[in-house]
């Protein structure tokens, strides 16, 4: 053990860093590609994780023939194979290849600078690939003969993502998004300044262009663009028929379940919603039911043709996999059959810890970012317990129950550890409300749960939830302050207090300048008191970290490299301590707050280029920042009293205890 002695802390022990484990296994897929080789059936996929893993599987043999990890990525959304078998893909601006005759595994690096994010990329029939990226909404070409990259430009300069891509006869179709608005653009491969904007169709009772929110994904089916878009979180089909130029009203009304329709066969694509199987005829524009009912969470996300030997060799099955694990379907159109073809499990990767919080049974919970499993760790048994749900923004424990905000479209869960886990158990307690996205500001008492959200995707307003604990009842506040996201909430004296970050959904500008903190009365819905920060050098903070109440009920908030006391009747700024100056940026999202927790002893931590352990009575300080680096998004302090925290996919912990005077 270290001690440190400082006037303040007096004799505080620490340990070295201890690792005690990477505990999210990551057994999850979003896309795959197929293909036969030498008459063997394979399928390519791409495990999330840190890093994510891409595996070969043989289909008819059922087995793994080998994995690979894929440096520096975590999620992969597209695969595509050229007109030589080679599968290219993409995952976090990392770009790879793979080669199934040679089993040679490459790897690009970044494929352009200045793009951090991409989920869609097509090949044309002259075998180059064009990608999709955020924050530019660029296209980029890759020339897979000369392996080179070309920049192709921005296609719309209010946009940030191209979310869709497809391409078809020398033309590249992009789905944009930026500033609340999706637009479909049309553009001259060969010549990319040649570019038209396609107006979006108007379908009574079906789709309104005013409401669109993505233009998601698309592909092609012969000559038919084929549009998943979402509209009120609703997943709606659009066919544009690229040789009319025009939008075909196929008639269908329903709702895209997973990510494209069908690669297309014999002039047919296929899709699901509603729990079945459904053939869009290509020619005819007729769409039927194939009479094949699919389970509840299968999706349609990669699909492929192919003579499968372990059922009908002769007969060309409908291969597709969905957002999840990695269970193949085969589909017989004609046959009316549905076969799984399970595969071996592969050595998990690791997702990123995304979520952690005290529970209140000696016990930690952790969740996953991207993933769909969350973890409960004894810190008594040092055991984990895997909790099947997605992925948790804000977390909290209340009466024996553990309450978790989950990302997408802010639900609220709530688990008892004490029983076993069912259907029912994390119980899904609702929306916190529509065109929310983000729950990341948790906070209980008086038998409530308040939440604070981030919007959806393009929006401003985030909103403020409260649920009744034993009526069930929710009542929400949506742009409770305006144009900004509530990003930590806490709870004093019948009053709430929030804090904000002037950023919204992605994909959206900030539209206000600062930040604030506010003063609530849930019972009367009325503000007492609001207030932004003044910052060293007369900064504006574009988002204000966690705010917290000491035993003492003095409030603390902290925005930057900055910890701020603050009046809890006027919010007047009392004293601060600055650990230098931050770079706040208007175009970089920012909704997790900087965290402030307290120990038994009444010490501050706050993970600020670190972590930082403060006297809140003269803010003299231990600096741990030499222990924990100085990137530590997530920390909390056990019932231990011992210091947890993270790094990418690792739990850590500090052993810390005060001296006996």
């Amino acid at each position: 053990m270290h001690t440190t002695t400082t006037s303040c802390l007096t004799k505080l022990n620490y340990s070295a860093p201890e690792w005690i484990a990477e505990p999210l296994n990551s057994n999850q897929i979003i896309h795959s590609v197929f293909q036969q080789i030498n008459g063997t059936n394979y399928m390519y996929t791409t495990f999330s994780g840190m890093p994510g893993r891409f595996c070969v599987y043989d289909l008819d043999e059922r087995k793994l023939i080998s994995s690979f990890e894929t440096t520096g990525g975590k999620n992969t959304w597209i695969h595509k194979i050229d007109s030589k078998g080679i599968v290219y893909f993409i995952s976090d601006c990392y770009f790879f290849s793979f080669n199934p005759y040679t089993a040679v595994f490459k790897k690009y690096g970044t494929y352009f600078p200045g793009e951090t994010g991409n989920f869609v990329m097509d090949i044309d029939e002259n075998d180059y690939l064009y990608i999709g990226s955020y924050p530019h909404a660029k296209i980029i070409r890759f020339d897979t003969k000369t392996e080179m990259f070309e920049d192709l430009g921005t296609v719309d300069s209010d946009a940030q993502y191209v979310r869709s891509i497809a391409c078809h006869n020398g033309y590249i179709y992009a789905g944009t998004f930026g500033n609340d608005v999706a637009k479909l653009y049309r553009i001259h491969a060969e010549n990319p300044k040649e570019k038209k904007c396609i107006p979006l169709p108007f379908i009574e009772g079906y789709f309104c262009p005013e409401e669109l929110n993505w233009i998601y994904t698309m592909n092609m089916a012969d000559d038919l663009l084929m549009l998943h878009v979402k509209i009120k979180n609703r997943s709606l089909l659009l066919v544009y028929d690229t040789k009319r130029e025009q939008f075909a009203d196929v008639g269908f009304r329903g709702e895209l379940k997973g990510l494209y329709t069908s690669v297309p066969y014999c002039h047919k694509t296929y899709f699901i919603s509603d729990c079945k199987l459904w053939e869009l005829d290509t020619r005819s524009l007729k769409w039927s039911d194939c009479g094949i009912e699919m389970k509840e969470n299968d999706e349609l996300c990669a699909s492929g043709w192919l003579n499968l030997k372990i059922l009908y060799p002769d007969e060309k099955a409908l291969i597709i996999t969905g957002h999840g694990n990695c269970t193949p379907t085969a589909l017989y159109p004609n046959r009316k059959e549905y076969h799984s073809i399970i595969l071996p499990r592969m050595d998990r990767s690791k997702f990123l810890i995304q979520c952690m919080e005290n529970g209140g049974e000696d016990d930690i919970y952790l969740s996953s970012y991207a993933g769909n499993i969350a973890v409960r760790y004894d810190l008594k048994k040092r055991v984990f317990e895997d909790i099947s749900i997605g992925q948790i923004e804000g977390s909290i424990f209340y009466h024996g129950k553990q309450y978790f905000g989950v990302y997408p479209h802010a639900w609220l869960y709530e688990y008892d550890c004490h029983h076993l886990q069912t259907s029912d158990n994390p119980k899904n307690l609702g929306r916190v409300e529509a065109m929310q996205d983000r729950p990341f500001a948790l906070e209980a008492a008086d038998g409530k749960i308040f939440i604070g959200t981030i919007p959806y995707y393009g929006l401003h307003n985030g909103c403020l939830c409260i649920y009744d604990v034993e009526s069930g009842q929710k009542k929400s506040f949506p742009g409770l302050i305006k144009n900004q996201s509530i990003i930590s909430l806490a709870y004093h004296n019948g009053r709430l207090y929030g804090s904000t970050s002037v950023h919204g959904g992605l994909g959206s500008v900030p539209v206000e300048k600062e930040a604030k903190i506010f003063c609530y009365d849930p019972e009367t819905e009325q503000f007492l008191a609001q207030a932004t920060l003044h910052l060293p050098n007369d900064k504006k903070a574009l988002h204000i970290g966690q705010i917290k109440f000491d035993t003492e009920g003095r409030l603390w908030a902290v925005s930057g490299y900055t910890l701020f006391r603050l009046h809890p009747e006027t919010l007047e700024q009392m004293e601060q301590l600055s650990f230098g100056e931050y770079p706040y940026n208007v175009h970089q999202h920012v909704w997790r707050p900087t965290y402030i927790r307290f120990d038994q002893n009444g010490y501050l931590y706050t993970n600020i280029k670190g972590i930082k352990i403060i006297n809140p009575e003269t803010l003299e300080f231990v600096d741990l920042q030499a222990y924990t680096g100085n990137n530590v998004p997530l920390f909390t302090i056990g019932s231990d009293q011992n210091l947890y925290y993270s790094i990418d996919a690792k739990l850590y912990k500090i052993s810390i205890c005060k001296e006996e005077e």
